[in-house]
C-alpha cells in the first residue's frame, strides 16, 4: 500500500473487511432467529426486533474491536492516523448505513408476509421501520451509527491510555448511549418516565437530530484528540 492512498480506499477496505463479519454476524442471527420462530409462537416473535436489539451490541463490540485493530497494519504501510480516522469514519457510516437498508427491507418481507411477525407487536422501533420514510431509516441509522461509535471511543481510550483511564472512556460510552436513547425514545424511555417525569416524546424531531448530531461531532472529536499522538503499536 502506497503512502498516498486515498481516504475512500482506506474506507472501502475497512468497510468490506467489516462487512465480511457482518455477513456472518447476520448468518448466526438468521438461525436464531429460525429457532426462535418455531420455539415460540408468531404472536410472541418479532424477528425485526429479534435481529435489530442484538445488532446494536454486535455494533458497539465491532467498534471496540476494529476500529483500532487496523491502524498498526496501516500505519506501517505509510498512511497517517488523520487518513485512518476518516477512512474508519466513512467505513462505519457506510456499514451502519447498510444493516438500516437490510433491516428496513426485512421489515418490506414482513409487510409482504404478515404471518411471519406476530400482529399484536406494537414496538416503537418495529413501528420505527414500519414507517419506511427517510426520517425513520435516518433514525435508525443514527442510533446504530451511535452504538459503533461508543466502541470506538473505548478502543481509542484502551489503545491510548491504561488503568483507571480506560474506566471512564467505558463511562462515556455509556453516556453517549444513553443520551441518544433518550433522544430517540428506545429501551430506556420508561426509566426515564419514572426517574425524571419527563415524557420523551416532547423532545421535537429536528431537536433530536440537531442534538444527536452535535453529540456524535464531540465523540468524533474526542475520538480524533485521543488518536492524533497515540504511540502507534508496531508489534
Amino acid at each position: 500500500m502506497k503512502t498516498k492512498t486515498s481516504i475512500s480506499k482506506i474506507g472501502l477496505d475497512l468497510y468490506l473487511n467489516q462487512m465480511k463479519w457482518t455477513l456472518w454476524y447476520f448468518a448466526f442471527a438468521l438461525v436464531l432467529n429460525a429457532v426462535a420462530l418455531f420455539g415460540t409462537s408468531s404472536e410472541a416473535h418479532d424477528p425485526v426486533l429479534f435481529a435489530y436489539r442484538p445488532t446494536k451490541t454486535y455494533l458497539l463490540i465491532l467498534g471496540i474491536v476494529a476500529a483500532t485493530s487496523f491502524l498498526t497494519f496501516y500505519v506501517k504501510s505509510g498512511v497517517t492516523r488523520k487518513k485512518y480516522f476518516w477512512g474508519t469514519l466513512s467505513a462505519a457510516l457506510g456499514l451502519t448505513l447498510t444493516i438500516t437498508l437490510v433491516l428496513t427491507v426485512a421489515t418490506l418481507l414482513l409487510q409482504a408476509f404478515p404471518g411471519l411477525n406476530g400482529a399484536g407487536l406494537q414496538s416503537s422501533q418495529y413501528l420505527l421501520f414500519q414507517e419506511n420514510s427517510i426520517d425513520a431509516i435516518m433514525t435508525a441509522w443514527i442510533n446504530l451509527l451511535t452504538f459503533y461509535l461508543a466502541g470506538w471511543l473505548i478502543s481509542a481510550g484502551f489503545y491510548r491510555f491504561k488503568g483507571v483511564v480506560r474506566m471512564g472512556f467505558i463511562v462515556l460510552a455509556i453516556v453517549t448511549i444513553g443520551i441518544t436513547d433518550f433522544l430517540w425514545q428506545y429501551e430506556l424511555r420508561g426509566l426515564i418516565d419514572r426517574v425524571f417525569h419527563w415524557e420523551p416524546s416532547l423532545v421535537p424531531g429536528y431537536a433530536s437530530f440537531l442534538s444527536s448530531a452535535v453529540l456524535l461531532s464531540l465523540v468524533l472529536w474526542l475520538i480524533r484528540g485521543v488518536t492524533r499522538r497515540a504511540p502507534v503499536k508496531l508489534k
